[in-house]
């Protein structure tokens, strides 16, 4: 399982970045949106 840390932009979007394989998700303008995303993927956050 994937585990995502979630970040904030200057322009107030979120993303996240997974250390193990080094990859970016799309960005969210909410913060709950991308949430639904790595649930709905199977992936988790920290």
């Amino acid at each position: 399982m994937k585990i995502y840390e979630l970040h904030q932009d200057v322009s107030g979007r979120w993303f996240g970045y997974c250390e193990e394989t080094k990859e970016y998700t799309p960005s969210f303008i909410k913060c709950k949106n991308l949430k639904k995303m790595l649930i709905w993927k199977g992936w988790g956050w920290k």
